[in-house]
Order: C-alpha cells, then structure tokens, then sequence
C-alpha cells in the first residue's frame, strides 16, 4: 500500500501502471560520472522507484562543485562523491539498493561488469574519460 500512494502520480500516466513499476524496480542501472548531470540524474532514478543504482565516479567534491552540483554541500568538501552520493541518495528513497565505485573507469574496467546492468547512464562531464 505504501508503495502505491509513494508512486501513486506514476500511475496517472497512461502507459504506467502496477506492472511497469515492479518492471522499473527490478532494473539495475550504472551511472557513470556524478558531476554536474550524474548528480541532477541519480536523485530522480532513485526516487523513481528504481531498484539498484551503482554509482561511479572517482573525484572527491570541491568547492567549484558547489554552485552547480546540488547533490554536495560544504561539509562534504574532500570527500568521494561516490561515497557521498551514495549516503545521500539512500536517504531519498531506503528501497533503492545503492552501492559506490570511487574509480575512475576504462573500457576494460567495465567490461566484464555491463552484463550486470539493464542500462548505462554515461554522465561523465570531460572528453577525456568519456573516450575511456
């Protein structure tokens, strides 16, 4: 029941119903880069309703973060973003698995991994690791 009324404006939508949600709960999704999209994106996956989100990313949060990464405050200055992202996402939705790769990924890092997930979000912000 808590379920339902948590998710209730989903089921407004013409094409959502019961089933798309469970569908939507049993996804496994990587997010790679919480920059200034991966950390406006990871708050809505998880509060979508969405059952795993791994999230990778290898910087620590800076004060130039600050301004344009609302997922990070000053007390979190120093710190993962990973780690951080994680602890702060569990308090958006407890029924979302959450879990943390403070890595910097490369094709061949992620390669024996994609078959784990239904889908991959690229939110890296630099050209660089992007080619990665």
């Amino acid at each position: 029941m808590a379920e339902q009324l948590r998710y209730s404006r989903h089921f407004l939508l013409s094409q959502w119903d019961e089933d798309c949600q469970q569908q939507l709960a049993e996804k496994k999704v990587l997010l790679v880069g919480l920059g200034g999209v991966g950390s406006a994106a990871a708050p809505y996956l998880v509060s979508s309703g969405l059952g795993h989100l791994t999230l990778v990313d290898f910087d620590q949060v800076s004060l130039s973060n600050l301004p344009r990464q609302l997922l990070y405050q000053d007390a979190d200055l120093g710190l993962a973003k990973a780690a951080v992202a994680e602890r702060k996402l569990q308090l958006v939705n407890s029924g979302c698995m959450l879990q943390s790769w403070h890595e910097q990924v490369t094709a061949d890092s992620l390669n024996h991994r994609l078959a784990d997930f239904d889908l991959v979000f690229d939110c890296t912000d630099n050209l660089n690791s992007r080619q990665q």
